[in-house]
């Protein structure tokens, strides 16, 4: 089954110029992609359309086999449950402590309270937190608050896991931790779209890889 399809897909944002020009992407479940490219070419733009954050302004979107350019808001919205994101600036509730934070997606899905806390507990001592779980997200370092922001994505096993630079803000013996944790979710069936710079990591766990370029995506292997 193919999770994401874009067909000659164009976006802009509101009067402005073009940012993604003719995209045209399949990405069948299960697999896993890196997402390369400069500063600027739209990778996050690119991300944003396969989270159902933005429309694009031509061609057509297909996820989970459904067109979302047809879709309304609350049909998005069910679509979105399907989907776990990293994004670069960690987006926290400030108002909730750490472990309230990473629950949300379990209690948007209507979890009992007792699977959420076991699931929270799991993953915090993945991503080494265990010990700031009832910790305000504001007193976390930026390292700290980006594996929070990793345990939140992945905590409701989404169906599509995406992810962008998710290791930039700690150090390589964590980035390599978190990369196996990504692993582990695609072995475990996410279908994983990872945006990153960092070459090395690509290396030690190769996957095909989107280029995207000026707005152009070019599939690398």
């Amino acid at each position: 089954m193919i999770f994401v399809q874009f067909e000659n897909v164009g976006m802009r944002y509101g009067l402005g110029p073009e940012i993604l020009h003719d995209i045209n992407l399949s990405l069948p479940s299960g697999s896993y992609h890196y997402l390369t490219g400069p500063s600027g070419a739209g990778k996050t733009s690119l991300l944003r359309l396969m989270f159902l954050a933005q429309k694009p302004s031509r061609g057509t979107i297909h996820t989970f086999g459904k067109d979302v350019t047809r879709k309304n808001r609350r049909e998005l919205q069910s679509l979105r449950r399907r989907i776990g994101v990293v994004y670069q600036e960690f987006r926290m509730v400030d108002h909730l402590n750490v472990a309230e934070n990473v629950a949300l997606p379990l209690r948007i899905r209507g979890m009992t309270e007792t699977s959420i806390r076991e699931q929270v507990r799991e993953i915090m001592a993945w991503v080494g937190l265990d010990q700031h779980m009832a910790a305000d997200p504001a007193t976390l370092s930026g390292g700290q608050q980006q594996r929070v922001a990793i345990a939140r994505a992945v905590v409701s096993n989404p169906d599509l896991l995406l992810a962008d630079e998710p290791t930039g803000n700690v150090d390589d013996d964590l980035a390599a931790r978190l990369l196996f944790l990504f692993e582990q979710m695609h072995k475990n069936g996410s279908t994983v779209v990872l945006a990153t710079h960092n070459r090395r990591l690509i290396e030690q766990h190769p996957h095909p890889i989107l280029q995207i370029n000026d707005g152009f995506l070019e599939r690398l292997g």
